[in-house]
């Protein structure tokens, strides 16, 4: 009997865990998940943050040239609409991210000044900005890829738009401290947008009493008279406006790509002064209207020495200049008094060249001086 219960040699043996061999493999197994997992979640967030960043840009890119697009700025509640114009995705793509968090529109409600009012939307119409510039005129779209935001959008005030365009990466803004954020820095994606550059000076002053100067902005239509005297028209407009410059005689368009000051005289717009109309007098005005005539004029038979109407009116136009500077007592040096030894110029040209060791040029020479 004992020898039936005995074990076989050849039988397998049974192996088992111990409740304690149990518990310390559960033991190694939490210690490498809570070394692990972590490092796996930042993996995953930072490649979520790699990727939202991308995206933002992208959104910031397509805002920009919808603005130049529709000569139009948005505000908080119809930027997603601009943007999904632009990049042909639904709006709903625009104003969350890839992990649901909605991305937050936010502008320096001190920084346009009073081009806009301190307010957004902006349409563009024929006065521009005027009477305001778009000086610090900034936008910011701000994003999470962990924590959602505080939903809040729209105009902020300088000090707490300062908070968020000057975070630096991996900080949070102080405003969204105050709003009882408790995110992490290194989750936000903060896209910055200046729109200061978006824009041009446009300058328009007419000189010219007698003649018709009108302008238009994008329009076919040329109706807005500029105004006489040096104020005229001085504003800003977005980049690419079609800006129409009209006079009695013909309508001139152009594409505006940088700032630009034209001046309307003697009946036509130009880029640089002639010298018509300094004092907007009948007999500056008068003088420029013979000067064209002169030089259109036909060429009279007989010998000109080489000479032409333009040459002609060149000389005179310098001999009146010399003449005017002569008559002025030379008002390019200031002028110091009744006589000729008390005027600038005269001391200047005296104490460089005069006869003796006293002039700089003469003294300069050596013994005797240049000048005997």
């Amino acid at each position: 009997m004992r020898s039936l219960l005995r074990k076989s040699p050849t039988a397998p043996l049974l192996l088992a865990f111990s409740l304690i061999e149990f518990v310390g493999v559960l033991s190694v197994i939490a210690i490498m998940a809570a070394t692990l997992v972590p490092a796996v979640f930042r993996s995953l967030d930072r490649a979520a943050w790699t990727k939202e960043a991308n995206d933002m840009s992208a959104i910031s890119n397509a805002l920009s040239l919808q603005v130049l697009r529709n000569y139009a700025i948005p505000n908080e509640a119809n930027w997603m609409a601009t943007v999904a114009n632009w990049s042909a995705r639904p709006a709903s793509q625009i104003s969350t991210n890839n992990r649901g968090f909605a991305r937050l529109f936010f502008y320096d409600q001190g920084g346009w000044q009073s081009a806009i009012n301190g307010n957004l939307p902006f349409t563009q119409g024929q006065g521009g900005t005027a009477p305001g510039i778009p000086s610090s005129a900034r936008i910011a779209i701000v994003s999470t890829v962990a924590k959602a935001l505080p939903y809040t959008n729209g105009a902020l005030s300088t000090a707490n738009f300062n908070s968020i365009w000057s975070a630096a990466q991996g900080t949070i803004p102080s405003y969204f401290t105050s709003l009882g954020w408790g995110g992490r820095g290194d989750d936000l994606v903060i896209q910055r947008i200046p729109v200061d550059p978006l824009f041009h000076h446009l300058i328009l002053t007419k000189r010219d009493t007698s003649g018709t100067a009108a302008y238009s902005i994008n329009s076919t239509a040329v109706s807005s008279a500029v105004p006489n005297g040096p104020g005229g028209i001085n504003s800003y407009y977005l980049d690419g406006t079609s800006v129409g410059l009209a006079s009695a005689d013909f309508t001139n368009w152009f594409v505006l790509t940088r700032d630009v000051s034209l001046t309307f005289e003697a009946g036509e717009w130009r880029d640089r002064l002639t010298g018509d109309g300094t004092d907007n007098s009948l007999t500056a005005q008068n003088f420029t209207i013979q000067a064209q005539t002169f030089i259109q004029t036909a060429s009279i038979l007989g010998l000109h020495q080489g000479a032409d109407t333009q040459g002609a009116l060149s000389a005179l136009y310098a001999f009146m200049y010399a003449y005017t500077i002569w008559a002025n007592k030379c008002p390019h040096f200031q002028f110091t008094g009744n006589n000729g030894t008390s005027a600038v110029d005269y001391q200047i040209l005296n104490d460089l060249a005069q006869n003796g060791s006293g002039g700089i040029i003469n003294g300069a020479t050596g013994s005797g001086g240049l000048l005997k």
